[in-house]
């Protein structure tokens, strides 16, 4: 079994704070979903062909810590997101939480979406990688 290589999946995760940062200046509104959707798409295909051996463990380690540091971020960073993101104060919000907290309780839910959609990713990349080497 091949060891997780953390300091690449952690390499990659960081992409997640670049993506923070677009949403915490508004650079992205308006597309913020399929700048998320590309960032954890790029990240697991690149994963994947890194570590073609492992694909699936390193496509959701980095895929589910991406989305962390993605929203871990943008909590770290909550006044000026608030102020540059108006409409996210008044998205109803479960169990009356405020967005600051909220962001915080669910960033794992976000993080194993992420990293599950890192594994769709990373596997067929991983194979199709095998396959055209050995052509």
């Amino acid at each position: 079994m091949k060891r997780m290589n953390w300091r690449l999946v952690f390499l990659f995760s960081l992409s997640g704070v670049f993506f923070a940062v677009l949403t915490i200046f508004a650079w992205i509104h308006g597309y913020e979903h399929w700048f998320a959707l590309a960032t954890i798409v790029l990240v697991a295909k690149f994963i994947a062909l890194m570590e073609h051996d492992a694909p699936i463990k390193h496509g959701f380690a980095a895929g589910f810590f991406t989305a962390l540091f993605a929203l871990w971020t943008q909590a770290a960073f909550a006044p000026i997101y608030l102020k540059n993101n108006p409409a996210y104060r008044e998205v109803e919000i479960p169990f009356g939480l405020d967005p600051l907290t909220y962001t915080i309780l669910f960033s794992p839910i976000g993080g194993l979406m992420a990293g599950i959609l890192a594994v769709f990713v990373a596997w067929p990349v991983a194979k199709l990688y095998l396959a055209l080497r050995t052509i």
